[in-house]
């Protein structure tokens, strides 16, 4: 009986010591990670303010404009006023991504009777044309919270969508001061919104200058268009510094969810929430630190060539988990479209410039040697920009492979925008 009392005894003290030596292990390992994890948090933290340093503490707050210069008010009261049915929404969309030598008589008639019935709304936001400074329309001791959900995005997008159409068949009709006003109302949505924080207004405001785009190349393709006409239209183009825009927004971004992403990541998931009070809140920030700093370069990186998103993701990500894997990537194509805006702004810039040139001078020139903004790579392919000068005296100016890397940025949104711009040979008849 004692030898069977010994035997456990002995038992319950090697439990003790296998526990015991467990434990020791586990807490050298714990403080091993913490240690480690704050010491990469600090290196992570030094990279993004150095790479932040040009932004102050009022980097997601919206700039003060007098209401006699401030676009939103006519933008907010414009959208408001639209009624849009989903029918309609359909034939934007299918308008959107047709030349108009290829509407039907009856989508034109719906699309008139779409504009008429939308009248009041149109007219406020073409007022907005011209202005583009905007705060929300907010003007006074709103909160930031509220600046941020003041503007009404999705209306807005709409709207833009409304006013491409109405633009293109303006112009097709030969209405040239009319499409100039439709053309200026999408405009100031634009610079409206990529001027704002946080990042999502940023990528609705690239989405309507993208719009606005496809409409500015058919004006390009236009043979019809005088000098005078064309300067209106170099006006028009949308003069947000986006490198900037995209940059304020990551800071931005970063410093509304407070450096802690973990906790909002985390919320109601037991699991990981133990991971981060064993790990230390050190290691588990210091992954999102560390992407947030690399997205502020993002956009000087061309999507084409491939090297953003695999820097991004070579980040040892975890312990964040499925939340970072899931948000790494959508960050990383968002830096992409905002380069896709403005390859297409650069292609808008320089088919207008060579217009006019070739107005003055008679004809297009043999390449774009020497030529303002048409040397260097594209900022969402990395590749040199093609040109080609025809026979006929016509001329074609293009991103390679534009249209091709657009689907694989956006597989299921088709509508790669103008990556292709048509300059007509210099022959007034219509």
């Amino acid at each position: 009986m004692s030898g069977e009392t010994g035997m456990r005894a002995s038992l319950l003290r090697l439990i003790v010591r296998v526990v015991g030596i467990a434990l020791v292990i586990v807490l050298a390992g714990s403080l091993a990670l913490r240690l480690h994890g704050r010491k990469r948090l600090a290196v992570a933290e030094g990279e993004f303010r150095r790479a932040a340093s040009q932004f102050d503490a009022d980097a997601c707050r919206s700039v003060n404009v007098p209401d006699a210069e401030n676009a939103s008010i006519w933008l907010r009261a414009g959208a408001d006023a639209l009624v849009l049915s989903q029918a309609d929404k359909v034939l934007m969309a299918d308008l959107a991504s047709l030349p108009v030598a290829r509407w039907t008589p009856e989508q034109k008639a719906a699309l008139n009777r779409l504009a008429d019935g939308n009248a009041p709304g149109i007219e406020l936001l073409a007022r907005g044309a011209g202005l583009k400074r905007s705060s929300y329309g907010l003007n006074g001791t709103e909160s930031d919270e509220e600046r941020k959900v003041a503007l009404p995005l999705l209306p807005l997008i709409n709207s833009a969508r409304l006013l491409q159409p109405a633009a293109r068949l303006a112009l097709a009709e030969g209405k040239v001061d009319r499409f100039l006003e439709l053309a200026g109302a999408i405009a100031a949505v634009a610079a409206s919104t990529e001027r704002e924080a946080p990042l999502t207004s940023l990528l609705i405001g690239s989405a309507a200058e993208k719009i606005m785009l496809t409409a500015v190349a058919d004006a390009v393709a236009d043979p019809t268009l005088d000098d005078a006409a064309l300067a209106r239209l170099e006006e028009i183009l949308v003069d947000v510094d986006l490198r900037t825009a995209w940059r304020r927004s990551v800071v931005c971004n970063r410093r509304a969810v407070d450096t802690r992403v973990g906790d909002a990541a985390v919320a109601g998931d037991v699991w990981p929430g133990l991971l981060r009070v064993v790990l230390g809140a050190s290691l588990w920030d210091a992954p999102y630190v560390e992407v947030q700093a690399r997205l502020l370069s993002a956009f000087d990186e061309p999507y084409g060539l491939g090297r953003t998103g695999e820097s991004v993701r070579n980040i040892r990500i975890w312990p964040l988990g499925p939340q970072m894997l899931f948000m790494v990537p959508n960050l990383v194509n968002a830096a992409g479209r905002c380069q896709v805006v403005a390859s297409e702004r650069r292609l808008a810039s320089l088919a207008i410039r060579l217009r006019r040139q070739a107005l003055r001078s008679g004809s297009y020139p043999a390449s774009l040697l020497g030529v303002a903004g048409g040397e260097g790579p594209d900022p969402f392919s990395g590749r040199n920009l093609s040109y080609e000068l025809r026979p006929d005296g016509s001329a074609r100016l293009a991103v390679p492979g534009g249209e091709v890397l657009w689907d694989k940025l956006n597989p299921t949104i088709h509508f790669p925008g103008p990556f292709t711009w048509e300059l007509p040979a210099l022959n007034p008849s219509r």
